[in-house]
């Protein structure tokens, strides 16, 4: 390897790139407390969660998507399991009638 290609290598590795934004979940903040938005499938809403010693967790707003959140009616389906491939194609004979 030429000493070029490898100080391109290492360049390409410390340069910082810049990434595009994500387009993650909203804000929860003070100013969101009691909305909702749609994540992973779940209707979750942001609150203001107590801190605690026990939960580990610092005082703060955060999302609620727990299991007693409701499903969302507009989450993407799951596309359908494809016909098994020992079934064949199937053929409808159109020349028959029914009696």
């Amino acid at each position: 390897m030429s000493s070029r290609a490898l100080v391109f290598c290492l360049l390409l590795v410390t340069i910082p790139a810049p990434w595009p934004a994500a387009a993650g979940e909203p804000a929860c903040e003070a100013g969101r407390v009691g909305s909702v938005a749609a994540m992973a499938g779940k209707r979750c809403v942001c609150l203001y969660e107590r801190g605690g010693t026990l939960t580990g967790r610092r005082p703060g707003y955060r999302w609620d998507c727990g299991i007693l959140r409701p499903a969302d009616r507009f989450a993407p389906l799951a596309p359908p399991a494809p016909a098994p491939d020992w079934l064949g194609p199937v053929i409808v004979d159109q020349r028959s009638t029914r009696p």
